[in-house]
């Protein structure tokens, strides 16, 4: 969290986001001057949680005003990716909408949480559009060259496996 955002504005945002209030996401951000990215002391944001509620109208508002779609929470690692598939609150309808919504907008479907899982993992096994999510969450191929700088770094970029 930058230094001059206060505490209290973060969770207005993270309030409002909970709660598909999408006006008042945009008044934060474009009045306030709240940043779309700001983070709680978990570094959960409002993206997180939007895609937790399944709040899809929140989502395409923060992404227009530039919310990172790739940021990860310190508590799992967690991308909004993550946090919308594996979500008790958001409908598979919702799920699949979110996700759309986040790769168009360049979320990287590669990225592992602490667990080392990556978002394809967490679609559940009843999830009526599995198939399809699962073909759009593959993560992106590794180059040789990719591969090459991971052996020599000692692992550090994250590589997904293959979902189950």
């Amino acid at each position: 969290m930058s230094m001059d955002v206060k505490a209290a504005d973060t969770d207005q945002l993270l309030k409002a986001a909970q709660q598909n209030n999408p006006n008042q996401i945009r008044d934060l951000v474009t009045l306030l001057g709240i940043p779309p990215s700001s983070g709680n002391g978990i570094n959960q944001t409002a993206l997180h949680v939007a895609a937790i509620w399944g709040h899809v109208e929140s989502i395409q508002i923060l992404i227009e005003l530039g919310a990172n779609v790739n940021a990860q929470n310190s508590l799992m690692g967690s991308t909004p990716l993550h946090s919308a598939l594996g979500s008790a609150h958001a409908s598979p309808q919702q799920q699949s909408a979110i996700v759309d919504l986040l790769l168009e907008a360049g979320a990287n479907p590669g990225v592992e949480d602490r667990g080392g899982n990556c978002p394809v993992e967490y679609i559940a096994s009843n999830h009526p559009h599995k198939a399809i999510l699962r073909q759009k969450l593959k993560p992106p191929p590794r180059n040789v060259q990719d591969q090459l700088m991971n052996n020599l770094l000692g692992g550090v970029m994250p590589t997904c496996r293959p979902a189950p």
